[in-house]
């Protein structure tokens, strides 16, 4: 529960990472969420009390949009911890492409992030020297 808070704590975060217990943690609760309210939306129906229906209804409609932003922040930050820009997620937007495409940020593992230092110098073995430093290019 503390992973889900912590989204919500986040609410428009979108600098940052996020682990991919986080992002799952975050889906899962949303997902419940959205089956328990759909489900109040049926029996409400099946039992004939309409009103409820349509009060069960916006309380959706609501939820899913405050969990809309969130949701975003969440998707853009496990992007940048497999070190792909938050932009990818627009790739979703498109047909055929975004189901297909395998950015699917919670199913990556952290990558660490790229340094900018300078590389360190390859050392090989000879048989008659030992270790040499090799030259960089």
């Amino acid at each position: 529960m503390d992973w889900y808070l912590m989204v919500w704590r986040k609410y428009a975060q979108f600098s940052g990472r996020s682990r991919r217990k986080e992002y799952w943690m975050f889906v899962l609760f949303n997902t419940i969420a959205c089956v328990v309210l759909y489900a109040g939306i049926l029996a409400a129906f099946l039992a004939g009390q309409k009103t409820l229906a349509i009060v069960i209804g916006c309380l959706c409609c609501i939820y899913g949009l405050a969990a809309l932003i969130p949701g975003l922040a969440v998707s853009v930050r496990r992007l940048h911890d497999i070190n792909k820009s938050g932009w990818w997620i627009l790739i979703s937007l498109v047909p055929g492409v975004g189901g297909a495409h395998s950015s699917h940020p919670g199913l990556h593992r952290r990558r660490p992030r790229r340094q900018s230092v300078r590389p360190e110098p390859q050392i090989a073995r000879t048989a008659s020297d030992g270790l040499k430093p090799l030259r960089l290019v």
